[in-house]
């Protein structure tokens, strides 16, 4: 992230002159994992204990951490709904047939949503598995909530979560019929900073502003040069093409943004929008036009929900 940030940082000092480039920091809450340890998910309870390989799980981005061996309990329905969807796994918390690992289906609701639920009915895991046809997924958790009391949580295909869910029979009030599963994940919370680009004309009016923006993180497990290097770099080369022959003309201030944080949960240009709450700003902003994954073939172009 960093060298891409000096990249758009250098390109606009050598061809862009004349915006009011500045770097606008924000804190990110981070878990961490352990590059040294390798996460493991094993089902305990089939002879021999099946020890899931690299390729047949995934870690989802800010994973809570932690080695936990229990029954693995599936939630009903998609997980979404944290009271209906959790009985039998708070019956079994209830009855004292802790640890549980929850089993919860992908789709719906958000992956944070899932692993919350599980663990405010008790799961000290969750395993979540992709919708029909689907295979192994990274998804990510965010970094909005308290990361640091977030469960270990991980991925697996359509496939293996049904064949695991049809392994349970249920919870009777002394035992659990159920799958034993060991997850687990080794790692630190961290809090640390990253950062926005900033850069504005000096024309046009300043109290109706267009905000041109892109996001400049990505994600290990996609592909970066598309999210967001495209929308990245599109945004530079306006940028560029602007300020050599529009700057002039323009009757709006235009503002040129590189969020950083995006796939932690918007979280660049949520502080960015927070900033400008506090300072009475955000009132001069007339539109703000957001690019991302523009080299995608089956793109779209769509308005957001403007409430706020």
């Amino acid at each position: 992230y960093n060298a891409s940030m000096e990249y758009v940082l250098s390109t606009l000092k050598a061809k862009a002159t004349g915006l009011d480039v500045h770097i606008e920091d924000f804190s990110v809450n981070k878990n961490v994992m352990d590059p040294d340890s390798k996460p493991q998910f094993i089902i305990q309870s089939q002879s021999p204990p099946r020890v899931f390989g690299k390729n047949d799980f995934a870690v989802l981005s800010n994973t809570g951490f932690g080695n936990i061996t229990g029954h693995l309990i599936p939630a009903a329905a998609n997980g979404c709904n944290a009271t209906t969807d959790y009985e039998d796994i708070t019956d079994a918390v209830s009855a004292g047939l802790g640890p549980i690992v929850a089993l919860v289906e992908r789709g719906t609701c958000l992956f944070v949503e899932k692993m919350t639920n599980a663990r405010e009915a008790g799961a000290q895991a969750v395993v979540i598995y992709n919708r029909v046809g689907g295979d192994v997924f990274q998804g990510t958790l965010g970094a909005e909530g308290q990361v640091q009391h977030y469960i270990p949580s991980i991925g697996i295909s359509n496939t293996e979560g049904l064949a695991l869910r049809k392994e349970f029979k249920g919870c009777a009030p002394f035992q659990c019929d159920a799958p034993l599963a060991t997850v687990a994940v080794r790692g630190e919370f961290k809090v640390i900073v990253s950062h926005n680009i900033i850069a504005d004309a000096q024309t046009g009016d300043p109290n109706s502003m267009i905000v041109v923006g892109a996001h400049l993180d990505s994600v290990e497990a996609g592909p970066g040069i598309n999210d967001n290097g495209s929308g990245s770099a599109a945004v530079l080369e306006v940028a560029i093409h602007f300020m050599r022959v529009l700057r002039d003309r323009s009757k709006n201030q235009v503002r040129f943004a590189w969020w950083g944080g995006e796939e932690s949960g918007l979280l660049g240009s949520k502080h960015h929008v927070q900033t400008l709450n506090q300072t009475r700003e955000l009132a001069r902003v007339a539109l703000n036009l957001n690019f991302d994954m523009l080299a995608s073939p089956n793109y779209i172009t769509g308005v957001y929900n403007g409430s706020d």
